[in-house]
Protein backbone atom coordinates (compact mmCIF):
# COMPACT_ATOMS: atom_id res chain seq x y z
CA UNK A 1 0.00 0.00 0.00
CA UNK A 2 1.27 3.12 -0.87
CA UNK A 3 2.22 5.54 1.88
CA UNK A 4 -1.30 8.47 1.42
CA UNK A 5 -0.51 12.18 1.96
CA UNK A 6 -1.26 14.20 5.16
CA UNK A 7 -2.85 17.79 3.66
CA UNK A 8 -3.59 21.03 6.09
CA UNK A 9 -7.11 22.39 6.69
CA UNK A 10 -8.06 25.35 8.38
CA UNK A 11 -10.54 23.60 10.44
CA UNK A 12 -13.09 26.75 11.74
CA UNK A 13 -9.66 28.37 13.19
CA UNK A 14 -7.87 25.17 14.26
CA UNK A 15 -5.01 23.69 11.62
CA UNK A 16 -5.95 20.37 10.90
CA UNK A 17 -3.96 17.54 9.25
CA UNK A 18 -5.94 15.58 7.52
CA UNK A 19 -4.68 11.57 6.90
CA UNK A 20 -5.78 11.10 3.30
CA UNK A 21 -6.43 7.98 3.64
CA UNK A 22 -9.14 7.99 1.18
CA UNK A 23 -6.28 8.52 -1.61
CA UNK A 24 -5.04 4.69 -0.23
CA UNK A 25 -4.30 2.53 -3.28
CA UNK A 26 -3.03 -0.93 -3.74
CA UNK A 27 -1.72 -2.55 -7.03
CA UNK A 28 -3.81 -4.71 -8.80
CA UNK A 29 -6.63 -4.02 -6.32
CA UNK A 30 -10.14 -1.36 -7.00
CA UNK A 31 -9.32 1.79 -6.07
CA UNK A 32 -13.04 1.48 -3.89
CA UNK A 33 -10.53 -0.32 -1.50
CA UNK A 34 -9.55 2.30 0.19
CA UNK A 35 -9.98 4.29 3.94
CA UNK A 36 -10.07 2.37 6.83
CA UNK A 37 -11.56 -0.85 5.19
CA UNK A 38 -8.30 -0.98 3.61
CA UNK A 39 -6.13 -0.55 6.99
CA UNK A 40 -8.71 -3.09 8.68
CA UNK A 41 -8.76 -5.66 6.12
CA UNK A 42 -5.26 -5.54 4.90
CA UNK A 43 -4.25 -8.77 6.09
CA UNK A 44 -6.84 -10.45 3.98
CA UNK A 45 -4.49 -9.92 0.52
CA UNK A 46 -2.32 -12.41 1.51
CA UNK A 47 -5.78 -14.64 3.28
CA UNK A 48 -5.49 -18.53 1.65
CA UNK A 49 -9.07 -19.13 1.71
CA UNK A 50 -10.89 -19.33 -0.77
CA UNK A 51 -14.33 -18.31 0.02
CA UNK A 52 -15.24 -15.35 2.61
CA UNK A 53 -18.81 -14.63 4.49
CA UNK A 54 -19.69 -11.54 6.65
CA UNK A 55 -22.49 -9.67 7.25
CA UNK A 56 -23.95 -5.97 7.92
CA UNK A 57 -25.91 -3.20 5.96
CA UNK A 58 -26.74 -3.21 2.48
CA UNK A 59 -24.59 0.20 1.97
CA UNK A 60 -21.68 -0.71 3.83
CA UNK A 61 -18.53 0.34 3.04
CA UNK A 62 -16.63 -3.15 4.59
CA UNK A 63 -19.14 -4.91 2.09
CA UNK A 64 -17.81 -2.73 -0.71
CA UNK A 65 -14.17 -3.22 0.19
CA UNK A 66 -14.65 -6.74 0.89
CA UNK A 67 -16.15 -7.16 -2.96
CA UNK A 68 -13.42 -5.23 -4.34
CA UNK A 69 -10.62 -7.22 -2.67
CA UNK A 70 -12.22 -10.69 -3.01
CA UNK A 71 -13.03 -9.61 -7.12
CA UNK A 72 -9.31 -8.67 -7.20
CA UNK A 73 -8.34 -12.23 -5.85
CA UNK A 74 -10.53 -14.27 -7.79
CA UNK A 75 -12.64 -15.60 -4.83
CA UNK A 76 -15.90 -15.79 -3.48
CA UNK A 77 -17.32 -13.22 -1.21
CA UNK A 78 -20.81 -14.18 -0.04
CA UNK A 79 -22.58 -11.16 2.32
CA UNK A 80 -26.00 -11.53 4.45
CA UNK A 81 -27.90 -8.19 4.42
CA UNK A 82 -31.32 -6.76 5.31
CA UNK A 83 -33.02 -6.44 1.73
CA UNK A 84 -32.34 -3.10 -0.33
CA UNK A 85 -34.93 -0.85 -1.10
CA UNK A 86 -36.17 -0.42 -4.51
CA UNK A 87 -34.44 2.29 -5.05
CA UNK A 88 -31.45 0.71 -4.22
CA UNK A 89 -31.69 -2.29 -6.28
CA UNK A 90 -32.50 -0.11 -9.01
CA UNK A 91 -29.73 2.60 -8.79
CA UNK A 92 -26.73 2.02 -11.06
CA UNK A 93 -24.30 4.04 -8.35
CA UNK A 94 -22.99 3.31 -4.64
CA UNK A 95 -21.65 0.63 -2.86
CA UNK A 96 -24.63 -1.94 -3.55
CA UNK A 97 -24.28 -1.53 -7.12
CA UNK A 98 -20.95 -1.72 -7.16
CA UNK A 99 -20.66 -4.56 -4.57
CA UNK A 100 -22.74 -6.46 -7.19
CA UNK A 101 -21.00 -5.67 -10.05
CA UNK A 102 -17.57 -7.16 -8.40
CA UNK A 103 -19.69 -10.70 -8.08
CA UNK A 104 -20.66 -9.97 -4.50
CA UNK A 105 -23.04 -13.18 -3.47
CA UNK A 106 -26.19 -11.43 -1.57
CA UNK A 107 -28.32 -13.63 1.08
CA UNK A 108 -31.01 -11.44 2.17
CA UNK A 109 -32.86 -11.16 4.90
CA UNK A 110 -36.01 -9.28 6.06
CA UNK A 111 -35.48 -5.52 5.99
CA UNK A 112 -35.78 -5.00 9.36
CA UNK A 113 -33.05 -7.34 10.61
CA UNK A 114 -31.07 -6.25 13.29
CA UNK A 115 -27.26 -6.62 13.93
CA UNK A 116 -27.28 -9.92 16.36
CA UNK A 117 -30.13 -11.28 13.62
CA UNK A 118 -28.00 -10.98 10.70
CA UNK A 119 -24.73 -12.14 12.63
CA UNK A 120 -26.88 -15.51 13.60
CA UNK A 121 -27.93 -15.81 9.34
CA UNK A 122 -24.75 -15.36 8.86
CA UNK A 123 -23.24 -17.59 10.80
CA UNK A 124 -26.14 -20.29 10.34
CA UNK A 125 -24.93 -19.68 6.53
CA UNK A 126 -21.32 -20.14 6.77
CA UNK A 127 -21.88 -24.00 8.67
CA UNK A 128 -23.64 -25.18 5.74
CA UNK A 129 -20.47 -24.46 3.11
CA UNK A 130 -19.42 -27.21 2.92
CA UNK A 131 -15.78 -26.05 1.94
CA UNK A 132 -12.92 -26.44 4.21
CA UNK A 133 -10.92 -22.68 2.70
CA UNK A 134 -13.64 -20.57 4.18
CA UNK A 135 -13.56 -17.43 6.42
CA UNK A 136 -16.08 -15.56 8.34
CA UNK A 137 -15.64 -11.66 8.65
CA UNK A 138 -17.59 -9.99 11.32
CA UNK A 139 -19.10 -6.71 11.18
CA UNK A 140 -16.67 -4.10 11.09
CA UNK A 141 -13.94 -6.67 11.11
CA UNK A 142 -12.35 -7.30 14.87
CA UNK A 143 -9.05 -6.06 16.05
CA UNK A 144 -6.45 -9.15 15.14
CA UNK A 145 -7.77 -9.03 11.19
CA UNK A 146 -7.05 -5.12 11.57
CA UNK A 147 -3.82 -5.02 13.24
CA UNK A 148 -1.32 -5.69 10.40
CA UNK A 149 -2.78 -2.84 8.24
CA UNK A 150 -3.48 -0.17 11.38
CA UNK A 151 0.81 -0.79 12.11
CA UNK A 152 1.49 0.44 8.80
CA UNK A 153 -0.73 3.16 9.30
CA UNK A 154 0.37 4.45 12.79
CA UNK A 155 3.87 4.15 11.30
CA UNK A 156 3.00 6.30 8.66
CA UNK A 157 1.08 8.95 11.19
CA UNK A 158 3.81 8.21 13.77
CA UNK A 159 6.77 9.28 10.93
CA UNK A 160 4.69 12.56 10.06
CA UNK A 161 4.58 14.03 13.65
CA UNK A 162 8.47 13.27 13.58
CA UNK A 163 9.34 15.23 10.50
CA UNK A 164 6.69 18.31 11.18
CA UNK A 165 6.02 18.55 14.25
CA UNK A 166 8.31 19.98 16.89
CA UNK A 167 6.21 19.03 19.67
CA UNK A 168 6.33 15.54 18.23
CA UNK A 169 2.96 14.44 19.98
CA UNK A 170 -0.53 14.87 18.33
CA UNK A 171 -4.92 14.36 18.96
CA UNK A 172 -5.32 11.50 16.52
CA UNK A 173 -9.06 11.95 15.89
CA UNK A 174 -10.94 9.36 13.91
CA UNK A 175 -14.62 8.42 13.42
CA UNK A 176 -15.72 4.75 13.96
CA UNK A 177 -18.73 2.77 13.89
CA UNK A 178 -17.52 -0.50 15.69
CA UNK A 179 -14.91 0.39 17.34
CA UNK A 180 -12.84 -1.45 15.67
CA UNK A 181 -10.25 0.97 13.83
CA UNK A 182 -10.08 3.30 16.94
CA UNK A 183 -9.21 0.57 19.36
CA UNK A 184 -6.57 -0.70 17.16
CA UNK A 185 -4.76 2.28 16.18
CA UNK A 186 -4.76 2.87 19.99
CA UNK A 187 -3.51 -0.54 20.95
CA UNK A 188 -0.34 -0.16 18.29
CA UNK A 189 0.68 3.45 19.53
CA UNK A 190 0.89 2.00 23.08
CA UNK A 191 2.88 -1.07 21.71
CA UNK A 192 4.82 1.00 19.49
CA UNK A 193 5.38 3.68 22.05
CA UNK A 194 4.44 6.63 20.33
CA UNK A 195 3.56 9.26 21.68
CA UNK A 196 -0.20 10.57 20.23
CA UNK A 197 -3.18 10.58 21.87
CA UNK A 198 -5.98 9.10 19.77
CA UNK A 199 -9.45 10.67 20.15
CA UNK A 200 -12.65 8.48 18.65
CA UNK A 201 -15.44 10.38 17.07
CA UNK A 202 -18.82 7.57 17.99
CA UNK A 203 -21.10 7.73 15.14
CA UNK A 204 -23.11 4.58 16.87
CA UNK A 205 -23.30 3.85 20.48
CA UNK A 206 -20.93 0.95 21.62
CA UNK A 207 -21.56 -0.21 24.83
CA UNK A 208 -18.49 0.41 27.69
CA UNK A 209 -16.33 1.83 24.32
CA UNK A 210 -15.12 5.11 26.73
CA UNK A 211 -13.25 3.27 29.02
CA UNK A 212 -11.10 2.51 26.50
CA UNK A 213 -9.65 6.06 26.01
CA UNK A 214 -8.95 9.39 28.17
CA UNK A 215 -11.69 11.05 25.55
CA UNK A 216 -14.10 10.36 23.07
CA UNK A 217 -16.84 12.53 21.46
CA UNK A 218 -20.28 11.30 19.80
CA UNK A 219 -22.06 12.90 16.96
CA UNK A 220 -25.19 12.28 18.99
CA UNK A 221 -27.35 11.83 15.57
CA UNK A 222 -28.87 8.16 14.86
CA UNK A 223 -26.58 6.37 12.55
CA UNK A 224 -27.31 7.66 8.62
CA UNK A 225 -29.88 10.29 9.68
CA UNK A 226 -29.98 13.23 7.24
CA UNK A 227 -29.31 16.06 9.66
CA UNK A 228 -28.83 19.62 8.48
CA UNK A 229 -25.54 19.81 9.83
CA UNK A 230 -24.53 17.27 8.56
CA UNK A 231 -25.17 18.30 5.06
CA UNK A 232 -23.61 22.11 5.83
CA UNK A 233 -20.66 20.54 6.78
CA UNK A 234 -20.25 18.24 4.01
CA UNK A 235 -20.88 21.35 1.78
CA UNK A 236 -18.28 23.47 4.01
CA UNK A 237 -15.64 21.17 3.53
CA UNK A 238 -15.98 20.69 -0.49
CA UNK A 239 -15.62 23.94 -0.60
CA UNK A 240 -12.27 23.91 1.66
CA UNK A 241 -11.26 21.62 -1.05
CA UNK A 242 -11.91 17.87 0.15
CA UNK A 243 -14.40 15.95 0.17
CA UNK A 244 -15.27 13.78 3.47
CA UNK A 245 -18.19 10.77 3.69
CA UNK A 246 -21.65 11.91 5.12
CA UNK A 247 -22.56 8.47 6.61
CA UNK A 248 -19.25 8.89 9.10
CA UNK A 249 -16.37 11.44 8.57
CA UNK A 250 -18.87 14.82 8.56
CA UNK A 251 -21.05 13.81 11.19
CA UNK A 252 -17.72 12.73 13.29
CA UNK A 253 -16.33 16.47 12.06
CA UNK A 254 -19.90 18.08 13.19
CA UNK A 255 -19.14 16.73 16.40
CA UNK A 256 -15.35 17.90 16.70
CA UNK A 257 -16.53 21.64 15.64
CA UNK A 258 -18.97 21.24 18.59
CA UNK A 259 -16.19 20.09 20.99
CA UNK A 260 -14.45 23.37 19.50
CA UNK A 261 -16.36 25.79 20.10
CA UNK A 262 -18.07 24.61 23.62
CA UNK A 263 -14.70 24.23 25.08
CA UNK A 264 -14.35 20.45 25.46
CA UNK A 265 -10.59 20.56 25.06
CA UNK A 266 -7.80 21.78 27.39
CA UNK A 267 -5.47 24.56 26.65
CA UNK A 268 -3.11 21.51 26.20
CA UNK A 269 -4.64 19.86 24.19
CA UNK A 270 -5.20 23.09 21.61
CA UNK A 271 -2.07 23.58 21.65
CA UNK A 272 -1.11 19.96 20.13
CA UNK A 273 -1.28 19.20 16.99
CA UNK A 274 -4.44 17.35 15.20
CA UNK A 275 -4.42 15.13 12.78
CA UNK A 276 -8.01 13.21 10.99
CA UNK A 277 -8.14 10.45 9.32
CA UNK A 278 -9.84 10.52 6.55
CA UNK A 279 -12.15 7.53 6.40
CA UNK A 280 -12.75 7.04 2.72
CA UNK A 281 -15.54 5.37 1.74
CA UNK A 282 -16.64 8.12 -0.50
CA UNK A 283 -18.55 5.90 -3.14
CA UNK A 284 -21.38 6.29 -0.78
CA UNK A 285 -22.00 9.60 -1.27
CA UNK A 286 -23.24 9.06 -4.80
CA UNK A 287 -26.43 7.54 -2.98
CA UNK A 288 -26.53 10.19 0.15
CA UNK A 289 -26.00 13.14 -1.81
CA UNK A 290 -29.48 12.77 -3.48
CA UNK A 291 -31.70 12.07 0.08
CA UNK A 292 -29.60 15.22 1.56
CA UNK A 293 -30.54 17.13 -1.46
CA UNK A 294 -34.31 16.08 -1.68
CA UNK A 295 -34.36 16.77 2.14
CA UNK A 296 -32.68 20.37 2.04
CA UNK A 297 -34.12 21.92 -1.13
CA UNK A 298 -33.01 25.10 0.15
CA UNK A 299 -29.47 24.63 0.67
Amino acid sequence: MCVTPTQELNFFGKKLWVKRDDLARIEGVSEHFNGNKARKFYALLHNPNKIFLSYGGNQSNAMLALSALTHAQKKRFIYVTPTPSQFLRENKNGNFALAREFGAEFIFADSGTNALELKNKALAHFKTLSFKEKYFIPQGGDLELAKEGTITQCKEIWDFIQKNFSTKEALVFCATGSGVSALALAQVAKELKYNMQIVPILCAKIEGFEKNFAKTLHTNFAFGALKKEVWEMYRALLRKGIEFDLLYDCPALYALKNALDSQFFTQNELEKEWIFIHSGGLLGNLTQIPRFQRKFKTL
